[in-house]
């Protein structure tokens, strides 16, 4: 498994971006995959990203600092 694939199974029932993935009416992954673009994780290359705001991407920066913190323990 990659860093990409974990990000998107861990994130990808969180309320939070089933809420942004309503507001821009597409998947919770497309979202996640967005969100990983915009903030440099992997490269864009054909993929079709979303521009999140500033609010949204903080938000999803905390989520994955949760998430990595459960792979801690």
């Amino acid at each position: 498994m990659n860093m990409q694939d974990d990000i998107l199974r861990g994130l990808r029932d969180d309320e939070i971006v089933s809420f942004l993935a309503g507001r821009y009416r597409t998947s919770p992954e497309r979202v996640l995959q967005s969100f990983l673009v915009q903030e440099g994780y992997v490269a864009g290359g054909a993929v079709s990203v979303l521009r999140l705001e500033k609010n949204e991407t903080a938000m999803l920066r905390g989520l994955m600092q949760g998430l990595e913190h459960t792979a801690d323990r």
